[in-house]
């Protein structure tokens, strides 16, 4: 040991030497590669002549000096940062091919102790999730063994791998086999383990859902992929077939949408999955109309006839929107009602923030006051005909005009004895609303034919 450990110094002397009169542009040349040897090997010394550069086709020799009791179990040559590409060793030498190596060995105890028997492969490229195949090599003298992997090629820290699925995260970790006994432990090379994954995928959608609404989901961070789609709503229906579909849920209850992303390219398969709360849609026979009926002389309107479930929870609109506190079957407002378009909005379901989902509204009641001085002429028009609007305006109003179902298509500022405005709507029935500060809102029916 102590000859070759001379010997060794004055190989790295020569070497320095040579590396000091080398011009940098050989060193720097295509030709010219690098050599690297494993750091710490147990129980020897590793060296090459010539040392850490040579030339592509040159012949180069591996030197190898066992400690006392040790002996040389292999050694092996591969491409530096890719050990599955094997460079072949012959009689301790190699060829330096055109790409930087990195040469590792293993020294066992002589005689009584384990001796691994050939190198291993790297294993096939793995999907995320899955385990790898892996066949052990040949052993003697071994009272036990296993597989190791690590994040790091010195094994500083590792993982006892038994057939466990490997994640993502454990693309590029390195592989080797553990043989030992009582005289002492002894390692393979090591390789690379590959896993591909899909990337990171997200599905996203509704969390909450109606039954006869239609509720979106896609899958984000894929690309070059086919999906299956499933849900648990043997009722339910799927439209598309791509990274995004529409469902129209059929039952009520906790449901689970499925989607199964696959890379043909290089057979893997991901499967995301996300839960649903699916509510029940009002039923259409309860979805009844507004009336208007008098109690101490004041006018009130109220859903008649009265659903039969009691569970069931209103919000009352006028003119398309909210009536603050308006919640109850009835609208009794204490300083009585006022000229407008109504509306219900029924349901039993509410979000997370109490407000109501999963329902409908109710056909719109449009109350006018009995002696409204408000009219408009010529009614019906034609679309696009100037309309006169007979009132009695003081200052500054707003003519607005509103659908059956509360949605405003039309506003405007007007002034005068008799304004006029132009509605360019198509035919069918509407609600024009004149409103004059804080005076009684005047409402009238226009009809455009």
């Amino acid at each position: 040991m102590k000859k070759f450990f001379l010997f060794a110094m004055l190989l790295m002397a020569t070497a320095a030497m040579n590396a000091a009169t080398t011009p940098k542009a050989m060193l720097d040349g295509d030709s010219t590669f690098y050599i690297e040897i494993a750091p710490r090997i147990p129980h020897g010394v590793v060296l090459t002549e010539p040392t850490e550069f040579a030339m592509a086709g040159e012949r180069v020799s591996i030197l190898v000096d066992p400690e006392n009791g040790y002996q040389l179990l292999w050694v092996s040559v591969t491409k530096q940062g890719d050990q599955s590409q094997t460079v072949p060793v012959n009689n301790m030498a190699f060829t330096m091919p055109q790409f930087n190596v990195y040469v590792d060995a293993a020294f066992g105890v002589i005689g009584n102790g384990p001796v691994i028997n050939g190198q291993i492969a790297a294993p096939a490229a793995i999907c995320a999730g899955s385990a790898l195949v892996l066949t052990p090599p040949e052993v003697t003298g071994a009272t036990q063994t296993q597989w190791q992997i690590s994040s790091d090629k010195n094994f500083t820290s590792y993982e006892v791998y038994t057939n466990q699925p490997l994640g993502r995260s454990y693309n590029g970790w390195k592989l080797r086999f553990m043989a030992s006994n009582s005289a002492g432990t002894v390692y393979s090379n090591t390789v690379t383990i590959t896993v591909n994954n899909l990337g990171d995928l997200s599905l996203t959608g509704d969390l909450s859902a109606c039954t006869r609404q239609e509720s979106n989901y896609a899958v984000a961070g894929a690309s070059n992929v086919t999906y299956s789609w499933e849900v648990t709503d043997e009722n339910a229906t799927i439209e598309g077939t791509g990274k995004s579909v529409k469902i129209l849920w059929g039952t009520a209850g906790r449901q689970v949408v499925t989607v199964t992303v696959e890379d043909t390219k290089i057979g893997c398969s991901e499967t995301l999955e996300m839960q649903v709360a699916v509510q029940s849609f009002i039923k259409d026979t309860d979805l009844n109309n507004i009336v208007a009926k008098k109690h101490e002389g004041k006018e009130y309107i109220l859903i008649y006839p009265n659903p039969k479930d009691s569970h069931y929870r209103y919000q009352w609109f006028k003119d398309g929107e909210p009536i603050q506190g308006a919640t109850g079957q009835y609208y009794y407002p204490e300083r009585g009602l006022e000229a407008g378009a109504y509306q219900v909005y029924i349901s039993f379901n509410t979000d997370d923030n109490g407000n109501l989902i999963c329902g409908a509204f109710t056909p719109v009641f449009n109350l006018t006051p009995e002696r409204s001085a408000f009219q408009i002429q010529p009614n019906p028009s034609e679309t696009g005909q100037e309309l006169i609007l007979e009132a009695d305006i003081e200052g500054e109003a707003f003519f607005t005009v509103f659908t059956l179902d509360g949605r405003m298509v039309f506003q405007q500022a007007v002034s005068g004895q008799q304004p006029t405005v132009q509605l360019n709507l198509a035919k069918g029935l509407y609600i024009g609303r004149l409103s004059q500060g804080d005076a009684s809102e005047q409402v009238a029916k226009i009809v455009i034919r």
